[in-house]
């Protein structure tokens, strides 16, 4: 098994030792923006619940300092609906790579998420989607305080009242904006690129390979059933081949 969060690491090996960790990573690298960037926000997120619309009402403040400001949103009509502004584009779901670019063509990515039980063991993606692209991320500390450092390569907001300050302050201000995302960009680029896993991951691929019958093996043993269920599979599948 292989999984992209600590948290999640340690919860699978206490069923699964054999777990690899491979955090999430970006398959690309856009280059870095010149200029002056779209006055465009973006927010993408499932199942963000209650407390997205909480943001996404307090908001007024940007939205009245800043009514040329566009916010693009994906996937979450409710949140859609509660911005104060009609300066707004609703898309539903759509491919990753559309999500991508979509998110390329903003400024600011906004990422609130609730702390709530289990939610720290998802992965910082959104923060990666939008670094790669030089997009700022303003987010919630739960899963983003692993990797956003507030003020250098992002910005975190614990409470509700703050995602609006934060906001104005990083649309208003260019240099400070385009300072932290590049922070971010050149984190992603040396650290967080999926061709620095390659060689990684296929030395533990290989490695599985040369141990499957004892991997088989302690798998039989440690699943209740399964090699029961293993030898009716076989047998029906011989039947199959023998009757064919």
């Amino acid at each position: 098994m292989q999984t992209s969060t600590p948290p999640l690491l340690e919860a699978f090996r206490a069923y699964h030792p054999e777990t690899a960790l491979f955090p999430n990573s970006a398959f690309d690298l856009l280059p870095f923006p010149d200029g002056e960037r779209p006055m465009r926000v973006f927010y993408g997120g499932v199942l963000r619940g209650r407390y997205a619309v909480e943001v996404a009402r307090s908001l007024g403040p940007v939205t009245e300092r800043f009514p040329e400001a566009e916010f693009v949103v994906i996937g979450d009509r409710e949140m859609f609906e509660a911005l104060p502004t009609a300066s707004k584009r609703y898309y539903e779901y759509m491919p990753f790579e559309a999500y991508l670019d979509l998110m390329s063509q903003c400024c600011v990515s906004l990422s609130p998420i609730e702390a709530l039980p289990m939610r720290e063991t998802k992965s910082d993606a959104k923060f990666l989607d939008a670094s790669r692209a030089g997009v700022l991320t303003i987010a919630s500390p739960t899963i983003y305080d692993r990797v956003i450092e507030h003020g250098v390569n992002g910005l975190l907001a614990p409470r509700v009242e703050d995602w609006a300050p934060l906001l104005v302050r990083a649309l208003a201000d260019h240099d400070w904006r385009g300072a932290m995302a590049r922070r971010a960009w050149e984190y992603v680029r040396e650290e967080r690129t999926f061709s620095d896993q390659v060689a990684l991951r296929r030395d533990w691929y290989i490695d599985l390979w040369s141990r499957r019958s004892e991997l088989n093996e302690a798998l039989m043993s440690r699943v209740p059933g399964l090699r029961e269920a293993v030898a009716v599979r076989t047998g029906a599948i011989h039947q199959g081949s023998l009757r064919a």
